[in-house]
């Protein structure tokens, strides 16, 4: 066990072997606490969905949200959640990691749909708790050979700059 992520070994068809991280208890622990905490504390208000195909209703942005805003109570616990997400995605489960970006940072002004889409992660998180993260056997063969100087100064300063947009526009450039 590694901070709740389990390291296992795992010898594919081919006989390759490879190190891959477990999250299943972490994952469905979370899922268990989040649930209780709904039922006990905020008096059944908030529920996991029944099914969550993907981590995000479909529909949903959190920027165009314009559901009441969450109370203090209520914020408390958003936040909590949003923290055991960040925890999963630094242990493996980059499936939520945009998902999970993208509900903290309206950390300011927290409306009640962005708590409905954070169950929606747990309920997609309950439904996909057995996923690993397998680590590439294969070392890169990474030298000074392999590595190209670059001069960021003058490649920043190649930037066309207009009043509303900010536009790149080169083709290779760790190729000059």
């Amino acid at each position: 066990m590694y901070l709740e992520a389990k390291l296992e070994k795992k010898t594919f068809e081919d006989a390759t072997v490879v190190w891959g991280l477990l999250l299943s208890k972490y994952v469905q622990q979370a899922v268990r606490n989040v649930n209780t905490f709904l039922k006990n504390d905020l008096d059944g208000r908030y529920s996991l969905p029944k099914r969550a195909k993907n981590p995000f209703p479909c529909d949903y942005t959190p920027d165009e949200d314009i559901s009441p805003l969450m109370e203090p109570d209520v914020a408390k616990f958003y936040m909590q959640l949003i923290g055991i997400l960040r925890w999963m995605c630094e242990l493996g489960r980059i499936d939520i990691c945009t998902k999970v970006s993208m509900l903290s940072s309206y950390s300011a002004m927290l409306c009640e749909g962005h708590l409905e889409t954070t169950l929606h992660v747990f309920s997609f998180l309950k439904s996909k708790s057995n996923s690993r993260l397998i680590f590439d056997p294969i070392k890169p063969n990474v030298g000074k050979s392999n590595s190209v100087e670059c001069d960021w100064c003058a490649l920043i300063n190649s930037f066309i700059f207009d009043k509303t947009f900010f536009v790149l526009s080169i083709k290779h450039p760790f190729n000059q």
